[in-house]
């Protein structure tokens, strides 16, 4: 089941951040949406050490073999950039809000 919080983190975020570009919003749905984003990087943190913990663990006894093969410690530290990225574009309409 936590497979699946990635993508629905996602769907959401790309749900509430579409809309600014459709329509006309207020600054409390410019706060909601920047909500949602540092919901979106604790899920990419949660994700980071999900993975991590996952190549600590793995299969291999050589810790290096289970994060050269395992799980990519690293991809969901996307969330986190994107995030930042969110953020700049959020200010940018706050301030023209």
């Amino acid at each position: 089941m936590s497979l699946w919080v990635g993508v629905w983190a996602s769907a959401i975020a790309v749900g509430f951040l579409v809309m600014p570009l459709l329509l006309r919003v207020s600054r409390g749905f410019i706060l909601l949406c920047a909500a949602i984003l540092v919901g979106e990087a604790g899920v990419g943190v949660w994700g980071f050490v999900l993975h991590a913990t996952a190549n600590l663990h793995g299969p291999s006894t050589q810790t290096l073999k289970n994060f050269t093969f395992g799980a990519a410690p690293f991809a969901p530290l996307l969330f986190p950039n994107l995030v930042l990225l969110g953020m700049i574009a959020l200010w940018r309409l706050w301030e023209i809000t």
